[in-house]
């Protein structure tokens, strides 16, 4: 039904001449906004990969390599920044307008940042076929650079996606984080290998020999055909497998390109691209009717979204135009040819409908899911405004910007009258003799086909990729056999191609059973069951008994059958992440009906709580799923206990245990019971949450109990439950009493030891503290305090105190007041080894641990006795003195583990417990303002200076010269080095400021803006002479490693102020932004300037291309008579960047002084 509703939408549209695949979207969106249809997810999913994997082997095998052997820079160059600088782009926008985290929106970036090969791959062919700029290289460099820029996003869409999805890394753990940064250029690694090994491979594949008919000839080329999916395939679906996405992309693109270059000599290249322009044309059909499917723009608020998502792709697509445009000037094209380059980098559609949904569809909590509609939404309209406008842009440019090449043609001509044999070949190919003509002439008929053989899940097969392989190998292995017969003479040639049918009928055979029959599987059609026998070793597998599949035939879309096969589980829903959170079967659609069954919670039973699951109307369930949630959360599980009962079973989710209730039998029922065990001493209020499953093509999910109310583990009804949970307190030792004070104590210092924790270190003197310690000596113990307001949500934070012999982290005795998932405020015990905490067991050191939540207070107290003993280690509270460290953080689970901290304090001496007062606290927040100060004003300043002074100023005040050397060398180098001085500086203070490296987001970035500003002047020192043939090579390295350093720079200090340590206001990300788009302006105007001046070719250094074996240097002189102009152009960037950089760093350094003087701001 959708295949031939896009077939359809593509026709009208491509009526008007709007490229069809605009009708396929908008078939797609029609059907998932207007029609209650339901997908089965999994196959979406295959069916798009085996599109991106037909999209980059056309890419690959058009690649031409002579072409991309001269042009392999500005390959380099136009693949990457741009899109880099595009995704920058986005990902501010969608911060600042659509409230985005970073994560995500680097996500969003990645996903609409990406050039579509969809468009531009088809186009640039065209003009191939038509010796349409192919002298120069043009369709070449646009196909290699869309594939390059497709690598870079697909790659930092899957590291973003490590980012935003995996828990580990999310809570800052080191190796996770490492690991998924490390793993882009791995995964780059991995697929170029790939590809050059199994590239090479079919190197191999024999040439059929000058005396065989057209028709064996064309056999060769099956095996080649055949040979390039099978290897394409492995490379996609098994890089998926092993998480590493992005490898199998890059994979199939070197690989066929490494075919290419042998295979178009041998003149048996356009057979291969013949037959993947036909599957292309099929699957083109499902890839944009699916994520138009996806996309939904059905509620009123999300107009707005729209809005803002319309003029955030407006703003993106114009920055990556010019940029492209811009760095298209080191290459020997006219203006012409770079307005037609910048234009063909508009059209979005391909990776956009490869990976829009990939978020949304992992998305578990609602700002996830409202986060991946955004990204999907945004990603449908990329496609829907600027595939057509690219396609009609790089048509009607073509045609008016584009030279053909004339010489190509005659020579093409030439080389067919020579060989009459090849004008044969060239005449077949280019017709129907492609792989097409072994296909089914009826469209239907073939969507039918690949639907039935791709639709099995996992019995044998494990899924839908390995199943694709499956049926590539043997038919690989079928025609392997095949290429056996050709050292057969012509006399047995009939016997060997019986043996290859025989062979090829019994793989097919035997993958037809294990698809459709096996595990002795019911045939289903309508009310009647039929029955298949099959081989008794596949009855042996007891992964998958009798009663789990079925084949639902329903006459639909095949001619007459649609054969589905489903993935059921009788013996229970499984306890995948993916289940655990969603609660979503992986079989059947939801019903929209309302639930025929109802969860019903009764009286306590010794402390345990009844949970019946009951249909109310006359029908029956096979399978159900329920876990207790949190009433004011529904996406937190509450970890309590269910009890095994008859005819169901308990599995244990996530970190809990037996934590959700499932059937442990697919029977029909009409009932089932358990007892359920709260948690010791809970508070909070609970609902049943569940899913139940009618039969394996039906479910409904969202089926919920009334809310369920506790108090220290007991059930309460609301009145006494809204009445005593907030004075409620809880502790780990289990003893309750109410705490006197319900807010920030100051005047108890004049009583106590005092340490407080706050913005500054005079808090307790302001009394804008968030946390204050307290501690009074008593007779035989020490009494201790904390005392915290703390900001939003009080749920899973942290405020510690460390007893310390130094006044850094390490070593360190820490008594712990934290909230767990559920509100809970508990007293805890851990110790510091170096920067790592662990968790110790306080029954037997803390007494009287008490806490509680009220009036938006945490408050915690405990008692110690004056000698404690700790691992081994003896803690004198009354003779010895310690320094005293707070600090404040979140908690990454309810048994108390802690991520880094987010504030601290700690007092400037050792401290006597007994003393009375303030403690003085050590100010060491100067070296944040010391890094954040030097670090923008060296990347935004000095170093940006530096950058323009070398790509535009070379040939300015060129009969001067300043310390012996030309000026504007003489501004770059002292830029420059001071630069890098104010780094060491800012690196320095703020390692010493955290005692070490701490692993995040922005510390990342800026430690490999760091490394490229070292890097720097180091290659400079060994740089070669100017006239040195190896002198191009530092120069693009240099090139790269400035320009990288500044972009990973800038990215770094828009991600600071996230960083609550930073304390930064919300201006001063708008005014980065500001800067931003002040640099890439100037950068525009300059760039223009040089190429009006007769410099067009400018570049940061003296770059060249190797043609011939003459250096063409792209720095030659701009008119020294408009050097004034530029010169004003230099003080007007000077004067601006100084202004808008000293703003910055006053604003981190001393903010108030700021705010003060400029109230705007």
């Amino acid at each position: 039904m959708l295949f031939i509703g896009a077939h359809v939408g593509g026709k009208i549209v491509s009526v008007i001449g709007i490229p069809q695949l605009l009708g396929y979207l908008v078939a797609g969106i029609i059907y998932g906004n207007l029609f209650n249809v339901t997908l089965n997810r999994t196959l979406t999913t295959t069916i798009r990969s085996i599109a991106l994997m037909i999209i980059f082997l056309r890419a690959g095998l058009n690649l031409d390599p002579t072409a991309i052997k001269r042009l392999v820079s500005a390959v380099f160059q136009l693949g990457f920044l741009p899109a880099l600088l595009e995704t920058i782009i986005y990902a501010i926008l969608s911060i600042w307008l659509l409230k985005m985290n970073i994560a995500w929106a680097l996500m969003l970036g990645f996903v609409v940042a990406a050039v579509s090969p969809a468009v531009v791959v088809p186009e640039m062919i065209k003009l191939k076929e038509n010796n349409i700029g192919v002298s120069k290289g043009i369709p070449t460099l646009a196909i290699a650079a869309a594939s390059m820029d497709n690598i870079l996003t697909i790659t930092g869409f899957y590291i973003t996606f490590s980012f935003a999805f995996d828990k580990n890394i999310t809570n800052n753990s080191t190796g996770n984080m490492v690991w998924s940064i490390a793993k882009g250029p791995v995964e780059i690694l991995i697929g170029i290998i790939y590809g050059l090994v199994f590239g090479s491979v079919l190197w191999f594949i024999p040439d059929p020999s000058d005396g065989d008919s057209f028709k064996s000839k064309r056999k060769y080329n099956i095996h080649r055909f055949t040979a390039i999916l099978l290897f394409g395939s492995v490379a996609l679906f098994g890089s998926a497998k092993c998480n590493f996405k992005s490898s199998g992309p890059l994979a199939i693109l070197v690989l066929s390109f490494m075919v290419a270059i042998k295979w178009r000599p041998r003149n048996v290249l356009s057979f291969q691209q013949n037959s993947l322009k036909t599957l292309w044309i099929i699957f083109e059909h499902f890839l944009y009717v699916l994520i138009g499917f996806d996309a939904r723009f059905n509620s009123d608020t999300e107009i707005k979204i729209i809005f803002y998502s319309i003029l955030i792709l407006i703003i993106g697509v114009t920055i990556r135009m010019v940029t492209a445009f811009i760095f298209t000037y080191g290459i020997d094209y006219n203006i012409k040819e770079r307005l037609f380059i910048a234009l063909a980098w508009l059209p979005k559609a391909t990776v956009q409908a490869a990976i829009g949904s990939i978020a949304l569809e992992n998305a578990t909590t609602d700002d996830e899911t409202r986060m991946g509609s955004i990204i999907l939404n945004i990603a449908v309209l990329s496609i829907l405004i600027t595939a057509p406008l690219g396609a009609i842009a790089i048509d009607v440019t073509s045609r008016k910007f584009l030279v053909q090449d004339e010489q190509e043609e005659q020579r093409n001509n030439q080389i067919i009258e020579a060989d009459p044999n090849q004008a044969m070949l060239h005449n077949e190919t280019s017709s129907s003799s492609s792989f097409s003509s072994f296909l089914p002439s009826d469209p239907i008929l073939l969507v039918g086909s690949f639907y039935i053989i791709t639709t099995n899940q996992d019995c044998p097969l494990e899924d839908l990729e390995t199943t694709f392989i499956t049926i590539i190998i043997i038919v690989a292995r079928t025609l392997a056999l095949h290429s056996f017969t050709i050292s057969i003479s012509s006399n047995h040639r009939q016997k060997a191609m019986l043996l290859l049918i025989v062979s090829l009928a019994m793989r097919t055979t035997t993958l037809a059973f294990s698809i459709f029959f096996c595990c002795g599987q019911r045939l289903v059609s309508g009310k009647r069951r039929f029955y298949v026998d099959v081989p008794k070793t596949w009855l042996n597998n007891n992964k998958y008994p009798l009663s789990d599949r079925y084949v639902n035939v329903n006459p639909i879309l095949f001619t007459n059958h649609h054969i589905r096969l489903v993935t059921a589980y009788s013996s229970g829903a499984p306890n995948s992440k993916n289940v655990c959170t969603s609660l979503i079967p992986g079989h059947g659609s939801r019903q929209n009906a309302i639930s025929p069954y109802k969860l019903i919670h009764s009286e306590n039973v010794d402390g345990q709580i009844v949970i019946n699951l009951v249909a109310t109307s006359q029908v029956t369930f096979a399978g159900f799923i329920v876990q207790a949630r949190d009433a004011e959360n529904y996406d937190t599980i509450v970890d309590g206990e269910f009890l095994r009962s008859e005819g169901t079973q308990v599995k244990s989710c996530h970190s809990g245990k037996s934590n959700t209730w499932t059937h442990s039998s697919g029977q029909t029922k009409t009932q089932v019971s358990t007892l359920w065990i709260p948690p010791a001493r809970f508070n909070g209020s609970v609902i049943f949450k569940g899913t139940v499953v009618q039969v394996k093509q039906a479910y409904w999910d969202q089926i919920m109990s009334e809310p369920l109310f506790m108090l220290n583990g007991y059930r309460v009804d609301q009145k006494h439950f809204t009445q005593n949970y907030n004075t409620l307190t809880n502790n780990e030792q289990g003893t309750s009493e109410p705490l006197s004070s319900s807010s920030l104590d100051y005047n108890q210092c004049s009583e106590r030891m005092c340490l407080g924790l706050g913005d500054s270190t005079d808090c307790l003197s302001t009394r804008t503290c968030q946390a204050i310690l307290t501690s009074k000596q008593e007779t035989d113990t020490t009494e201790f305090m904390i005392m915290a307001k703390p900001s939003g949500d009080h749920k899973g934070k942290y405020y510690s105190v460390g007893f310390s012999h130094d006044d850094s982290m390490g070593d360190d005795l820490v008594f712990d007041c934290y909230t767990d998932s559920n509100g809970r405020v508990k007293v805890g015990m851990s110790y510091n080894h170096g920067k790592s905490n662990e968790i110790l067991s306080g029954s037997k050191i803390i007494r009287d641990g008490i806490g509680q939540y009220t009036d938006g207070v945490i408050q915690c107290r405990w008692k110690l006795d004056q000698n404690i003993a700790i691992n081994g280690k003896q803690y004198d509270l009354v003779d010895k003195k310690y320094y005293m460290l707070l600090a404040h953080g979140t908690v990454e689970s309810d048994d108390g583990e802690k991520s880094y901290h987010d504030l601290r304090a700690r007092s400037s001496e050792t401290v006597n417990l007994a003393s009375v007062g303030q403690l003085i606290t050590r100010d060491m927040t100067y070296l944040i303002k010391i890094h954040g100060g030097l670090m923008v004003f060296s990347w935004m300043f000095t170093v940006s200076l530096a950058i323009i002074f070398a790509r535009y100023f070379k040939e300015a005040w060129s009969n001067q010269l300043l310390c012996g050397v030309k000026i504007w060398f003489a501004f770059h180098r002292t830029l420059m080095v001071v630069s890098v001085i104010m780094m060491v500086i800012a690196q320095t203070s703020i390692f010493y400021y955290v005692g070490g490296y701490r692993i995040g987001i922005h510390q990342v970035l800026g430690s490999i803006a760091f490394a490229f500003a070292l890097f720097q002047p180091l290659g400079a020192l060994f740089r070669p002479h100017p006239d040195a043939g190896s002198r191009w090579i530092f120069n693009w390295l240099h090139w790269f490693g400035g320009n990288a350093g500044h972009i990973t720079a800038t990215a770094a200090i828009l991600l600071a102020t996230r960083l609550k340590t930073a304390s930064l206001p919300e201006s001063f990300l708008y005014i980065v932004m500001a800067w931003i788009l002040f640099h890439v302006v100037m950068h525009i105007i300059l760039q223009f300037h040089s190429s009006c001046s007769g410099n067009s070719k400018t570049s940061d250094m003296a770059m060249h291309e190797m043609r011939n074996g003459e250096r063409m240097y792209m720095d030659k002189g701009s008119s020294s008579s408009r050097s004034g102009f530029k010169s004003f152009l230099l003080s007007i960037y000077t004067l601006v960047v100084l202004a808008i950089t000293t703003i910055l760093v006053l604003l981190i350094v001393i903010p108030e002084m700021v705010t003060e003087r400029l109230p705007f701001i």
